[in-house]
């Protein structure tokens, strides 16, 4: 017999030596099985719930098996095994039983041994299901739930028609949708048309599936969405299913956008234009309070540009020692989102201007020997984009060849 572990099982049964008798037999030679027994539906009302599987007999004082199967189940709303094992044979007890929500109807009788062998595999087959079809509901519940709360479009598609079953409250979300508006839609109906004039769109399933990044939807409105794709296909009771993710890319995008306009709006300068307008631009697309472009020479840093609350400043030395372009000399890129005066308590400019956040880059000429620094601060936190790294770099760079152009 196909046997699983530590399944406690309640009798309820108003026979004492029924109680011993099957306590002995499913005990003994199930030891798998461990009993537990009340005389009555009432007491086992109390403690039924602590249980994995009720083993009840039909007539009974008081309660009898079929209402506390009734009870258990209509009135309080569980699905826990529940046999019924009883001496009373007709048919209409056992249909109705089997209505209310039983799971087994046994009768009692013959050889102990042969009859709560029956019993032992009925409540170990009954457990197994009943574990087995649990496992399945936590599965999806866990998956509904990552489904409704990830920040992740997801819209469910049936392979051959390509209509929206389904579409999670961030997908709704992404695309300017309310309720459940994107279901019924066809998946198509969602591409910008920019996305659909590019050389690799195809309108097949094919591709949908895989990866395809910077793919350009429209939203309720018809306004570009802009997202990185992933499309899984798997099957669902003989339904092939197309799992469309949605990843949103929309700051990104707007940041590129932005960063290519300011790259535009400087490198093309030069001399102090140059350096004038990269302070400029850089204070304004990073929002920040400063920004200072200033070479370093005997231990000084001397500005070549500074801009400080939207207005340009005479140009002025200070000391390297103690500062965080200190730290971006030696150390190369450094970023302070906040409390950058707590970690350089020695520089008087931070304390005296309020300010919180600082980034910086070291400015390298072309034999990478360091020959400045390119800095900003900010009085509120400092949020900086995750690529501000590379952004900075390719402005110090472009200082840095002008500062050697000037030299020569």
């Amino acid at each position: 017999m196909a046997s699983i572990k530590d399944v406690s099982v309640l009798i309820v049964d108003d026979e004492p030596s029924f109680l011993e008798l099957a306590t002995h037999y499913l005990e003994d030679k199930h030891s798998d099985i461990e009993v537990f027994t009340r005389g009555s539906a009432g007491k086992a009302l109390e403690v039924y719930s602590n249980f994995d599987c009720i083993v009840s007999d039909y007539q009974m004082p008081g309660m009898d098996g079929l209402d506390f199967l009734r009870e258990v189940r209509e009135n309080r709303g569980s699905d826990i095994p529940f046999i019924i094992f009883t001496g009373r044979g007709r048919e209409e007890v056992a249909m109705e039983a089997l209505n209310l929500g039983a799971d087994r109807y046994i009768q009692k009788g013959g050889d102990p041994s042969s009859q709560f062998g029956i019993l032992a595999k009925a409540i170990v087959q009954t457990v197994e299901h009943y574990r087995t079809k649990q496992g399945l509901r936590e599965r999806e519940e866990r998956y509904r739930r990552l489904f409704e709360t990830s920040q992740t479009g997801i819209i469910i598609i049936e392979r051959d028609n390509q209509v929206i079953q389904e579409a999670n409250p961030y997908a709704h979300e992404l695309l300017g949708f309310r309720g459940s508006e994107l279901e019924g839609i066809d998946i198509w109906s969602l591409f910008h048309p920019s996305e659909k004039d590019k050389r690799r769109f195809k309108r097949e399933i094919g591709y949908l599936s895989g990866r395809l990044e910077d793919m350009v939807l429209q939203d309720r409105s018809g306004g570009k969405v802009y997202v990185d794709y992933v499309g899984n296909q798997y099957s669902m009771s003989g339904v092939e299913i197309l799992q469309c993710s949605f990843i949103d890319i929309n700051e990104r995008k707007r940041a590129e956008e932005a960063f290519s306009r300011l790259a535009e709006n400087i490198l093309g300068n030069e001399g102090q234009e140059l350096y004038d307008n990269v302070v400029k631009e850089v204070c304004e697309y990073f929002d920040a309070d400063f920004t200072n472009i200033g070479v370093i020479k005997g231990g000084m840093v001397k500005s070549l540009s500074t801009i400080i609350d939207g207005e340009y400043v005479s140009n002025f030395s200070y000391e390297l020692t103690g500062t965080p372009c200190e730290e971006v000399a030696m150390k190369g890129p450094t970023l302070y989102s906040e409390g950058v005066q707590e970690e350089f308590p020695g520089d008087r400019d931070l304390k005296e201007l309020g300010m919180t956040g600082y980034a910086g880059v070291p400015i390298k000429n072309r034999s990478g020997k360091l020959i400045g620094v390119l800095c900003l601060t900010s009085r509120e936190k400092l949020e900086m984009p995750r690529y501000w790294k590379e952004a900075l770099k390719i402005i110090s760079n472009r200082v840095s060849t002008e500062i050697d152009r000037i030299k020569v």
